[in-house]
């Protein structure tokens, strides 16, 4: 009796184990948060991109909340965002794009901000009564999305890539430009060999042009010797005409000299030769009347 009821019992804590590990993958799969309280805003996409409901929300790359749900209509997909922070101020001028990431392709919706909120506001909660929705993203604001990174774009676009180069007409132009391109250079071959000769060509001339050059340096050079000789020969006759000229400028300059010394002693002397020649006067006038006196 003990053992079935045993069994009756592990029987019943197994079911009971069974559904609470059911109950946890289902609350896990569908992302549910036990936050005490969140606001939602509402974000229009295009299309779906392939979100789904519990699908992850980022602020700034970091997970903020949730998809709440998604309602299509007929001009466009509400998608209705939980966020699971209260107190998370996320600024109006935002970009909201719907990514796909990792192996699976799971949607993403990244929300970045575009310009930071001004300095010196004071800025109300999301849940505040007096919330300003121009400002932030308050409880109930709506957002325009847009699809970012999609696999299913990148899908359809390479079908299309692939639908459109697969046409017979175009793969003769595309065969014509390759054949096109190997005459290209074919020709640019030919063109760089021509290129080659006349370098070789130009070279040449250049190498002639050079000698030419040298022996017009070097006359020019020999030139410019002969010059320097002539100069410096011109140079030292002009110093010896130099040195006669000061030579002769010197002679007179004592020839001067030697007239003005004349000069002042004439002047200074001038009385006394005035009598000595009247003494010599006097002694010829006497002598000359002695000399008469005197008889033969």
């Amino acid at each position: 009796m003990r053992s079935r009821t045993f069994r009756e019992g592990s029987v019943g804590l197994l079911l009971l184990l069974g559904v609470g590990v059911f109950g946890m993958i289902i609350l896990w799969l569908t992302r549910f948060t036990a936050a005490a309280s969140s606001y939602k805003a509402f974000v229009e996409f295009a299309n779906a991109g392939g979100m789904q409901k519990g699908a992850i929300v980022r602020f700034r790359g970091v997970k903020v909340g949730n998809i709440a749900a998604i309602r299509p209509g007929p001009n466009n997909v509400e998608v209705e965002i939980e966020i699971a922070n209260p107190n998370l101020i996320i600024p109006r001028d935002v970009k909201v794009e719907a990514n796909q990431s990792g192996l699976i392709s799971e949607s993403i919706i990244d929300i970045t901000p575009k310009s930071p909120l001004p300095s010196g506001v004071d800025v109300s909660k999301p849940l505040d009564r007096d919330c300003d929705p121009s400002l932030i993203v308050c409880n109930g604001s709506r957002l325009k999305g847009q699809i970012g990174i999609s696999l299913d774009e990148l899908i359809r676009s390479s079908t299309v890539f692939a639908n459109i180069y697969t046409q017979p007409q175009i793969y003769d132009n595309l065969n014509n430009t390759l054949v096109n391109a190997s005459k290209a250079a074919a020709q640019v071959v030919v063109l760089s060999r021509d290129l080659s000769n006349l370098t070789k060509t130009t070279q040449k001339q250049l190498s002639g042009l050079s000698n030419a050059t040298n022996s017009v340096a070097n006359a020019a050079e020999q030139i410019s010797a002969s010059t320097t000789k002539t100069t410096n020969q011109f140079s030292n006759t002009a110093n010896a005409f130099s040195s006669t000229a000061k030579d002769l400028s010197l002679t007179a300059n004592q020839a001067s000299q030697l007239i003005k010394n004349l000069d002042t002693l004439l002047t200074s002397n001038r009385s006394s030769l005035v009598g000595t020649l009247n003494n010599i006067t006097a002694t010829t006038t006497e002598l000359r009347t002695t000399v008469s006196s005197l008889s033969p």
